[in-house]
């Protein structure tokens, strides 16, 4: 059945993980449209590589990468129904040996990463996760440090990072990125609900030191619809906005 959003559509029956909000809110708050070069960390079923595409010029090029064959297959069937097939290249890889393997720079990376720390693996929530489960939702293959070195690596000096994140997650990779000359410039709090303590930050990340500029958002109304800030945020990819 998939999420057909006003430009494309995605599948996402392979992938463990599947369109959700996290990703939907993230791709529409990334405003770098002049980006060149552009690598999706952990691609899933290619929703944030090609809302990226949209954003983008038709010259810009897009690395999809993930580790789980299934996700890689799933983007590669999205990106080839798309307008911009010839514009996305998807690869089976880690971002740890692609980031050691590469010469190349990227002036626009995002991510929507595994943020769960590794549960004991005596719960019984442990065990309630199949392997797929396991490596897209927690840091067991990819923690926040590896993922802040690989960025700091392949991020062009004018290049922008963006991903988004639990509170606790969030504040973490900051820090970690500032040890790895990366700086926080922007961030979007998120609730879910007005009233709700925030439950995700957007992040957006540069090499290039500047004030960070912070704002919140709530996703629904007290009356459980959307809110008028979530709406013109998503309007550019969601059907009904």
């Amino acid at each position: 059945m998939g999420f057909t959003f006003k430009q494309f559509h995605i599948d996402d029956d392979l992938c463990a993980m599947k369109v959700g909000t996290d990703a939907i809110m993230l791709g529409s708050w990334v405003h770098k449209s002049d980006a060149r070069n552009a690598l999706d960390i952990g691609c899933g079923s290619g929703v944030l590589t090609l809302m990226v595409a949209q954003r983008c010029s038709n010259e810009s090029h897009i690395i999809a990468l993930d580790i789980d064959k299934n996700a890689v297959a799933q983007t590669q069937r999205n990106a080839l129904a798309s307008r911009w097939s010839a514009s996305i290249s998807v690869l089976h890889d880690s971002i740890i040996d692609f980031s050691s393997n590469t010469s190349e720079r990227f002036d626009l990376i995002v991510s929507n990463p595994p943020f769960f720390d590794i549960p004991n693996r005596k719960t019984r929530a442990y065990h309630g996760l199949d392997e797929t489960r396991k490596r897209a939702r927690t840091q067991q293959t990819l923690t926040l440090a590896e993922l802040s070195e690989s960025v700091s690596k392949l991020l062009t000096d004018e290049g922008e990072f963006y991903c988004v994140l639990p509170i606790a997650q969030a504040d973490e990779l900051t820090h970690l990125a500032t040890q790895q000359h990366l700086y926080l410039t922007r961030e979007l709090q998120v609730s879910s609900r007005a009233g709700k303590p925030p439950i995700r930050k957007l992040l957006n990340f540069s090499h290039q030191y500047r004030p960070c500029q912070s704002a919140s958002l709530v996703i629904h109304q007290t009356d459980g619809g959307y809110s008028d800030a979530y709406k013109r945020l998503c309007r550019n990819f969601y059907l009904n906005f």
